[in-house]
């Protein structure tokens, strides 16, 4: 069996400045560009190795494992100072790859840094570089500087990224199997290829062995009117038709979404702009942040949820933040644009109670008594934004000065959290405002009340916090009803059908303390039964509120038909999983026969244990270890990954 990678040592002698050719001085040595944040480097390990596997692989599990995520967060400038990148969105791309053979029970594991070129701009102080969190750097006259070489300079941007593919940080969802645009500056790319895609209007092609960048492109590559400046980072593929479907942003003085498909063909057809509230036509639309959106078999559902880009998106480029422009609005309804995939029409408006979500599950259709149609989705959602402020933990290691005080502020935050809870539960059981469930022939689900918001059970918080606990995310279980009739009295001005002019949708909580949702692929566009996804640890702090020490985080099996009452984890202390995939067994038909994979990062405990990392292998059905492989003495932080099998089909895809 292989030996375990250790490489971090030599990386280290790698980034400490050692052999630059540009002398430090006493003045700037050891100074820093911002402060430090507690994210470390993750190093690059370009060249294929065997990593050692402990346990037996599935004899069917072969086949590749790509994760999109960060590597490096600290970057050595020529003066000897250090720039310290403060957002973990915003860490260097660092794409990992996997390469599994059950028969040989044996894992290939290779990664890259694909963000060179970002690195490059940083160190020459390219004041344009746009992060999702704060750029430490920015005085208020580098924002001017920066707000007009954005304006004038956006021609620019499409040379730099034709001339160097590594230019740009695009490190959310990696995609094998993704459609590429035609054309002249296409014809050296196959049709298809692995992606890494972000919430902006970019996308890298990687080499899928290699992973080296080989191009970057926007939507506009498909067709000249997505010429929008943010996309979603999670698109939709139909299981059926094999159509890869997403939509761009258009931001300023008139906001509008467009939405696109591209056929298994390589045809793309463009979708009617939504540019209003269908609902209510006078509401001027907003920008509104969407990471990922909802599609079945007939509708796609784009959520705006009323956390806006400040001035239509100017704020960002004067900032050069994406955090820092954001606004949210708690009093204003989150809304639902829905778009007819037979029609290609934007038919309809639904408005729901302000919240806001990361991630989709699953969608499908169903039809009521009447005949009409009725569009179910579920959805990871959060009573506001504030876990974007707590994703500053994200990868963190414990600050120094909160390491002495992590049990006592863990004790703190849990008792907190366990009186909120009670609180929030006990509303909860005496007045639902918007649902009602019948318990025993439903199922265990939960009707929801935005008066029991768990953040304004808290009002006096334990010492010590800045804010009351946030409640981890639940999936909602959204209906949009009467499409039909709503899409009629959206478009009739004779006021027939007005009953149906503005549809509030409800929803009921199908599972608690789930987010990064993955479920069987083959259960995409119709009901499913269980979901997996990352949940708060017991041996750490909460995930929604880890943006001072750090992010600990086990894997949930969540049963949505006998509820809560029936969920499955795996947690062990000092280990931290990323979002778990699962993997079907080719040979089973059933929904929860295969195996889950995630990356587990250990951190060190100050008493000899170091930093490492792994790819832990699950049982999906009972989350029973089957195998791990080790990856090396230090932490990877990721995000999403995809998976295709030794046929290089598509089984898995984020």
């Amino acid at each position: 069996m292989a030996p375990s990678i250790n490489v971090q040592s030599n990386y280290k002698d790698r980034n400490n400045n050692k052999g630059q050719n540009t002398p430090k001085t006493k003045s700037v040595l050891g100074k820093s560009i911002g402060k430090p944040t507690g994210y470390k480097n993750t190093p690059e390990i370009p060249e294929q190795v065997e990593i050692r596997v402990t346990g037996k692989l599935p004899r069917w599990l072969s086949g590749v494992l790509y994760r999109s995520g960060t590597g490096k967060f600290n970057i050595p400038l020529p003066d000897g100072s250090m720039y310290h990148i403060q957002h973990p969105f915003d860490g260097l791309s660092l794409v990992h790859r996997f390469e599994f053979s059950g028969s040989s029970n044996t894992v290939k594991y290779n990664s890259r840094y694909t963000a060179k070129g970002v690195e490059k701009r940083i160190v020459e102080r390219d004041n344009t570089v746009l992060f999702f969190g704060p750029d430490p750097c920015k005085t208020v006259f580098d924002k001017i500087s920066s707000f007009f070489h954005h304006i004038t300079g956006m021609g620019k941007m499409r040379a730099r990224q034709e001339a160097d593919p590594t230019s740009e940080i695009i490190n959310v969802a990696v995609t094998p199997n993704f459609p590429l645009p035609k054309g002249d500056r296409f014809d050296s790319l196959s049709d298809q290829g692995l992606v890494v895609k972000t919430d902006a209007n970019m996308v890298q092609v990687l080499d899928e062995v290699t992973l080296a960048p080989k191009k970057i492109f926007t939507y506009t590559d498909y067709a000249p009117g997505l010429n929008g400046q943010l996309s979603a980072a999670h698109h939709q593929q139909d299981p059926v038709t094999g159509e890869t479907v997403n939509f761009v942003v258009e931001l300023g003085p008139v906001v509008q979404f467009r939405a696109f498909s591209v056929s298994a063909s390589g045809v793309t057809t463009q979708f009617e702009p939504i540019s209003q509230n269908l609902a209510d036509p006078r509401a001027t639309l907003k920008a509104a942040y969407a990471h990922s959106f909802s599609m079945t078999e007939k509708y796609i559902i784009i959520p705006n949820y009323p956390y806006w880009f400040s001035y239509n998106g100017m704020a960002t480029i004067w900032h050069g933040s994406v955090y820092e422009s954001f606004y949210w609005d708690g009093t204003k309804p989150t809304l639902y644009q829905v778009l007819d995939r037979r029609t290609k029409k934007h038919v309809a408006t639904y408005q729901a109670d302000a919240y806001f979500a990361f991630h989709t599950v699953n969608a499908w259709d169903e039809v009521d008594e009447d005949g009409d149609d009725v569009i179910v989705f579920d959805v990871c959602a959060y009573d506001s934004p504030d876990i974007i402020s707590a994703s500053f933990g994200l990868g963190k290691a414990d600050e120094a000065d909160a390491t002495n005080n992590v049990k006592k502020s863990m004790d703190i935050e849990r008792s907190a959290t366990a009186k909120g809870h009670r609180a929030w539960k006990a509303r909860k059981a005496k007045k639902n405002r918007r649902a009602s469930i019948n318990f025993k022939k439903d199922g265990p689900f939960k009707p929801f009340d935005e008066k029991t918001s768990y953040m304004n059970q808290t009002q006096e918080h334990a010492p010590g916090l800045d804010k009351p606990p946030i409640r981890p995310s639940e999936v909602r279980r959204y209906r949009l009803e009467n499409v039909t009739k709503v899409a009629l009295a959206q478009a009739d001005k004779s006021g027939v059908y007005n009953k149906y002019r503005h549809p509030h949708a409800d929803y009921i909580i199908v599972a608690e303390d789930v987010e990064l949702p993955r479920i069987d692929p083959r259960r995409e566009q119709r009901p499913y039964r269980y979901v997996w996804g990352v949940c708060n640890s017991v041996y750490g702090k909460s995930y929604a509120n880890a943006s001072s020490t750090g992010l600990v985080t086990g894997i949930v099996k969540a049963d949505l038909k006998l509820g809560p009452s029936a969920t499955l984890k795996w947690d062990k202390p000092g280990c931290s999983c990323s979002e778990p995939i699962f993997i079907p067994n080719p040979s089973s038909e059933q929904e929860d026969v295969g195996v889950i994979l995630s990356i587990v990062n250990m951190t060190g405990d100050g008493k000899g244990r170091k930093d490492s990392c792994f790819l832990l292998v699950l049982n999906a059905r009972d989350l029973t270890e089957i195998a791990k492989a080790d990856i090396g003495k230090y932490n990877a932080s990721t995000f999403h990954g995809s998976f295709m099998d030794a046929n290089g089909n598509s089984i898995s895809v984020n």
